[in-house]
């Protein structure tokens, strides 16, 4: 679904997965290079036309969420950046991630610690 579609609307579905639900205000404020409200209205409508955002009309303006569980959209976005940065390779991608953390808390640690864990009862 991301691959179909253009930069511009492909920026408003993130900002909206970030935000849940987004009013045109709030998405044009997100947006770099901020474009014209009706620029920002007519992608809203090319989005909710394809199925890929949902309006809800409220007292004060419309608001918009996606269609697809954010956690999906996510999901996508990794594989398809892992697979075009990183080979396709998970372990590659978490250690680059690694390398720009500062510092780990103990819940971070922790938390990693448990992930590997469970990838490890996976593989048996």
């Amino acid at each position: 679904m991301l691959d179909e579609l253009p930069r511009r609307e492909r920026e408003i579905l993130e900002i909206v997965c970030q935000q849940g639900e987004a009013s045109v205000a709030q998405i044009r404020e997100a947006m770099s290079d901020a474009p014209s409200d009706s620029a920002v209205r007519t992608w809203l409508s090319r989005l909710e036309a394809r199925g890929v955002l949902k309006r809800r009309e409220t007292e004060q303006a419309c608001a918009y969420s996606s269609v697809q569980r954010p956690d999906a959209i996510r999901k996508e976005v990794l594989r398809r950046m892992v697979d075009g940065f990183f080979g396709g390779s998970g372990v590659s991608a978490v250690t680059a991630l690694l390398g720009q953390t500062k510092a780990l808390s103990s819940e971070d640690i922790a938390a990693l610690q448990e992930a590997i864990e469970i990838a490890k009862r996976r593989r048996k």
